[in-house]
């Protein structure tokens, strides 16, 4: 039975990033962890686009990016 909805299927290659040792170093000197995500972050967003990439979250220190191809993925 179809309600008249066409259901979108796409095949695409996730990326999830996360920076090892951010919480304990968080503890330990908070204005430290948030300059290194803040260079974490301007490192890494001007690349997701350069590979086709589209930034679909950040979560805390995490990268959330959805490629159209693997390849374009693992090369970012």
């Amino acid at each position: 039975m179809n309600d008249g909805n066409q259901e979108v299927r796409k095949l695409a290659a996730i990326m999830f990033t996360d920076m090892v040792g951010y919480s304990s170093l968080a503890q330990k000197s908070e204005k430290r962890a948030i300059e290194m995500l803040e260079e974490h972050r301007n490192l890494l967003r001007p690349l997701f686009p350069k590979y086709g990439g589209r930034e679909i979250e950040t979560i805390g220190d995490a990268f959330f990016v959805e490629f159209g191809s693997a390849v374009e993925a693992v090369r970012c």
